[in-house]
């Protein structure tokens, strides 16, 4: 199986799967070196939460990078 298609299962998953598929992911990458806070983590769920119950649109990455084009490296100082 691909991620591509891993993934797609994955995000077809409700929200208290895809919850415990996170924390089994942390899980396993304990001890190694990530970028990743708790903090993150809550913000991502929360985010989730919020898209699944259609409180907010979700937009797509090249959206964002459109809305954002300094988080894109396009705008220079």
């Amino acid at each position: 199986m691909s991620i591509a298609e891993l993934t797609d299962k994955a995000l077809a998953l409700p929200f208290e799967e895809k919850e415990e598929l996170v924390q089994i992911f942390l899980d396993s990458m304990e001890g190694q070196d990530t970028d990743l806070s708790q903090e993150d983590i809550a913000v991502a769920l929360q985010r989730n939460r919020e898209i699944e119950e259609g409180l907010v649109k979700p937009i797509s990455h090249e959206e964002f990078l459109k809305a954002f084009p300094e988080r894109n490296g396009l705008l220079r100082s």
